[in-house]
Order: C-alpha cells, then sequence, then structure tokens
C-alpha cells in the first residue's frame, strides 16, 4: 500500500505490545525500501500510548508547539532557546539558566540533589510550563539517574502502572502530573525509547504523566550517540528551522549519506547501529518547533524560490556564520551547526532530477553534502525541476493493525 501511494507522512498506529524494538526496526527498514534509493521515503511516526485515556488526550492536541521553555541535564546551546535551565548531570551543584528578557547563560549553584526542582518545573509549580524537556545519563527501561559524574535522584515509573515519579536521594516520593503538551528527547540515554511488552516502562509513563506528545529514544543501550545527539545539531543549533519531526527526519538521512560515503570501518558500524535503534514515537504530522532565536542566529538559511519555468525550482544555501558542517566526534556536543543542511519540500516532488548544483535530492527533501569548516558569506546554488504533477497526492498516511 506504502509503495503504491507513497504519502509524505505514514503514522504507525500500534498498541505497546506490538511496539517491540523489533517494530521500530521493521518500520525503519519499512520506510526505506519504497523506492529505490537508500534514503527513508516517507516521514514516519510510531503512534502509541499506554491506555485509552492517555491515547485520546495525545490525540486530542492539534495546534503547533511553539517551544519557549527547555529543562535539560545534558549540554545543549541553551543560547538558542527562548528560555530555559540545565542541571549538569557532571558537575553536582551546577546549573546554567537562560531567562526571555535576556541573551545571557549564566552560571547558578543549585542543590546537590536536584530531583525536587526537576519535578516541580514539570508539574509547572511556578514559572513557565515546559515545553521541551532533553536528558542523558545511565538509564533502563524503568528508571532514568539523574546525576551522571555524581550519586543524584533518580525518576523511576510506579511499580505496578505507568505513572511516572520522581525518587530523591532520601527515598522520597515525588509524583509528576504535568499537564501541557511537550516533545521529550532522550539524546544520549539507553533504552528509554524502549517499550515493554510485559508491564510498564518509562516510554508509555512520560506520555501518561509528563503528557510527552512526541518521543525520542534509544530502543538499545547506546554507545555511539549519532542518532541521538544529532536530532539536537537540526533542532536545537537550527533553532526553528525544523520541527522535531523534521530533526529526526533529517539526521536519519544523515546517517544513512555518512554510511555511504564514510571510509571509517568503526565510524560506519556506528551510523549503522543507530540507524536501526533510534525510535520516533507520536504522530510525524504534528508541529513542534523552537521559537525562532534572534539573539543567536542560526549559521544558515536555506531558501527555495519556482522560477518562471513551471516545476523549476532554485535552491540558494547561505552562510551567516562561520562553523563546521562535521564533528569529529558521534556524540559531539559543541560543533555548530555539525550536520549537513537539508531543505524539505513542503509537497513530494514528482520525479524531480537536479539540472545544476550538488545535491542529494529526493522528492521529500534535498541535502547539501557538505563537509568541513566554513565562513560566514558562502552561497550555494542549485537548479532542479520536477515533472507534471500528478493528479493526486496523499499527505498524511495511519497504518494501524487493529479499529481505531
Amino acid at each position: 500500500v506504502l509503495t503504491s501511494v507513497l504519502p509524505y507522512y505514514t503514522c504507525f498506529v500500534a498498541t505497546p505490545v506490538e511496539c517491540t524494538r523489533e517494530f521500530v526496526k521493521e518500520v525503519i527498514l519499512l520506510t526505506r525500501s519504497l523506492t529505490s534509493d537508500p534514503f527513508t521515503d516517507t516521514i514516519w511516526g510510531i503512534l502509541t500510548a499506554p491506555d485509552k485515556e492517555t491515547a485520546f488526550s495525545i490525540a486530542s492536541v492539534q495546534d503547533p508547539l511553539l517551544i519557549k521553555n527547555v529543562l535539560a541535564t545534558c549540554p545543549i546551546s541553551l543560547s538558542k532557546c527562548s528560555s530555559g535551565v540545565i542541571f549538569s548531570e557532571i558537575n553536582q551543584c551546577e546549573s546554567f539558566v537562560k531567562d526571555a528578557i535576556s541573551s545571557d547563560v549564566n552560571p547558578e549553584k543549585c542543590p546537590s540533589d536536584v530531583t525536587e526542582l526537576l519535578v516541580d518545573k514539570l508539574n509547572q509549580k511556578k514559572g513557565e510550563p515546559i515545553d521541551l524537556m532533553i536528558t542523558s545519563g545511565h538509564a533502563t527501561e524503568h528508571d532514568w539517574n539523574i546525576g551522571f559524574g555524581y550519586k543524584g535522584g533518580k525518576f523511576v515509573h510506579k511499580p505496578d502502572s505507568n505513572e511516572l515519579i520522581g525518587k530523591d536521594v532520601l527515598g522520597n516520593i515525588l509524583p509528576i502530573k504535568s499537564a501541557n503538551p511537550k516533545v521529550y528527547i532522550a539524546a544520549g540515554n539507553c533504552l528509554m525509547g524502549h517499550i515493554e511488552q510485559k508491564g510498564p516502562c518509562m516510554a508509555l509513563s512520560w506520555m501518561k504523566s509528563a503528557k510527552v506528545i512526541q518521543m525520542i529514544g534509544y530502543t538499545v543501550p547506546t554507545w555511539f550517540g549519532y542518532g541521538g545527539w544529532g536530532v539536537l545539531k537540526y533542532f536545537i543549533e537550527m533553532a526553528g528551522s525544523y520541527t522535531l519531526t523534521q530533526a529526526y527526519f533529517a539526521n536519519t538521512q544523515s546517517i544513512i549519506h555518512q554510511i555511504g560515503t564514510s571510509t571509517n570501518e568503526e565510524h560506519i558500524k556506528g551510523c549503522k547501529h543507530d540507524l536501526q535503534f533510534v525510535a520516533f514515537y507520536g504522530d510525524p504530522a504534528w508541529e513542534a518547533r523552537l521559537a525562532d532565536s534572534s539573539i543567536a542566529p542560526n549559521l544558515y538559511t536555506i531558501t527555495c524560490i519556482q522560477s518562471k519555468k513551471k516545476g523549476r525550482y532554485k535552491l540558494t544555501l547561505t552562510t551567516t556564520g562561520s562553523g563546521s558542517w562535521t564533528c569529529t566526534e558521534a556524540d559531539d556536543k559543541t560543533i555548530s551547526p555539525g550536520r549537513e543542511p537539508v531543505y524539505f519540500f513542503p509537497k513530494r516532488l514528482n520525479t524531480p532530477k537536479l539540472l545544476k548544483g550538488k545535491l542529494i535530492l529526493t522528492s521529500l527533501f534535498a541535502m547539501f553534502p557538505l563537509t568541513g569548516p566554513f565562513k560566514a558569506g558562502t552561497v550555494i546554488k542549485a537548479i532542479i525541476e520536477e515533472q507534471p504533477q500528478l493528479t493526486f497526492q496523499m499527505k498524511h498516511f495511519l497504518f494501524t493493525h487493529y479499529p481505531i
């Protein structure tokens, strides 16, 4: 069915019992097999939930999410965010804060155990709601250790239910009940994206207790990092340019490109691993993106303008600062933008071909296969042409094994 209709978005609706790591792997393989090229052929997501109530709660969120407030426990470019806080997982009592009225990211001393602070922020005890959470550190399907370089509290689910709770170092239980829609990136956590088939787990508990609408996480232990941390290269470093769905999709295409072009066998091995085991949960057509960061401008822009000749388009990439397209480490957290630029066509193009320039071109996207450092003022152009459009295009396809 998918091969014949080639939808722009494909949402795989599945019960938690069906959402095995093998199922995630099969979805990734299937969505790359619809055309002859090695890249992903439809922008996909897996929609699941621990129960009907949570499923309807997730499905009821229709309005796009503009992310203004971020909560993290790992290194991110907080300057690219409107506001937020990082509680360091490495250095105890260290945090970094940015508020909406300042361009500064300020270090602040925090308690040695920040479990209660994290829970209070998620529960919106005071301040603005958390729109995005990003974590790293030791984790399993059943817990997440807040401290990586020190002994801290943890998040766990209740023993017999998908209810998320904080547990501080003294053993105090802190219930998490967060009502606002948010997205969650478990960038460096092992197993956070693996859904248990025999009982409760963290992924389902994030959905139920924290109202996580979209989530990205590893279904296996992580050791390479390109698949998890790379999402931030598009989503945070290029604030506002990509939705979370697009950031995940773009990073996946970067992985595929790396597999096909790298000469480093260890790098290829790691990319092949991450390609199979990073899950995206949620409706891929729902949009969540960072608010544009005018204080810390993005390092490039891409425009696509239709020429006077029907079906012909000119893509122009312009760099606005100095950076590097290439990271020296797979799990790099400092180089910006650190990935190949990707432009998403607003609709699927019909058999596009490259007339001028250098691109990786599919009917869904164009990737500029750039490497190495760059300076501000670089302009790269390409011209593409598509065949006359078909009369029918499917935008959003729902794939389910059971009645809705």
